[in-house]
């Protein structure tokens, strides 16, 4: 006979999961984006994340107190990466697009002084 004891709760980590994955996923593009991007960093990192989502996978089945891993827990990853598209990825997207324009104006700002400043002592 089966047992439906906490299978909303494991279900509900595996949903946890999903969204961190998803968090994992936009962390390292933003990481691309500022490291230049080349063939040799992106290989670097799309194997990093792939070794970050598989430690978030295996310790979402082991926080989870199941006995080890059922169907309805990938169903749940699916799901928190579907919110995750859904919903928080935008919201995330934009933060991370007003930070680097707050870093592109602020490194601007430093380059004109440093131009100003070369020029009153040249």
């Amino acid at each position: 006979m089966f047992e439906t004891n906490g299978q909303a709760s494991i279900f509900l980590a595996a949903v946890y999961g999903g969204l961190m994955v998803g968090l994992l996923y936009d962390a390292f593009a933003l990481a691309s984006r500022a490291l230049g991007g080349g063939r040799t960093i992106c290989g670097a990192l799309d194997l990093a994340f792939a070794l970050a989502a598989a430690g978030v996978f295996a310790l979402a089945v082991a926080l989870s107190g199941g006995d080890g891993m059922r169907g309805y827990m990938l169903l749940g990853f699916a799901c928190g990466g579907l919110l995750y598209a859904a919903g928080l990825h935008r919201a995330i997207a934009g933060v991370a697009s007003a930070v680097s324009r707050v870093v592109r104006r602020v490194k601007l700002r430093v380059k004109k002084r440093r131009a100003k400043a070369a020029r009153l002592e040249g």
